[in-house]
């Protein structure tokens, strides 16, 4: 019940959180975070350093 209620759920995330995930998931990135201007953190796997990516590049 618990996996059913999550991919409900997930259907109501923006689509650059959805695609974050994924990347997550498939070890692509290590983790990230939204930051107060609208853009994301992302810690990517194999670099010392975050990037700052725009949501607008999350997707495209």
């Amino acid at each position: 019940m618990f996996s059913a209620c999550s991919l409900r759920i997930k259907r109501f995330f923006p689509q650059e959180i959805l695609a974050l995930q994924t990347a997550r998931e498939a070890g692509l990135i290590i983790d990230y975070y939204k930051l107060e201007t609208g853009w994301f953190q992302v810690f990517i796997t194999g670099e010392d350093k975050p990037v700052s990516i725009s949501k607008s590049n999350v997707i495209s």
